[in-house]
């Protein structure tokens, strides 16, 4: 990851530079940094329910759209805790 981060800043440099060419030469990077980005193994948010906790479950929304599914997961899992039922849950619940 760390020996990577170089290269990757260049490649998203370059990439920009491709999209606003006006751009080239007037910008310098002064800061970038690395993390870890987590994924489920298909991409896709789930509802999984802990193995040893019945009353536990994940709502694994990693990916370039976590934040949006975080909160309609949170919204589904509220109704099922509620009312027992969530229309919708079932796309997600694995």
């Amino acid at each position: 990851r760390d020996g990577m981060l170089v290269q990757k800043r260049d490649q998203l440099l370059k990439q920009l530079f491709l999209l606003f060419p006006t751009l080239e030469g007037k910008l310098e990077t002064v800061y970038y940094w690395t993390g870890f980005f987590g994924e489920t193994h298909n991409g896709l948010p789930m509802i999984k329910r802990h193995p040893n906790y019945s009353n536990a479950y994940y709502l694994l929304t990693y990916g370039g759209n976590g934040t949006v599914y975080s909160m309609i997961l949170s919204d589904l899992m509220k109704k099922f805790i509620v009312n027992g039922d969530s229309n919708g849950m079932e796309l997600y619940y694995h």
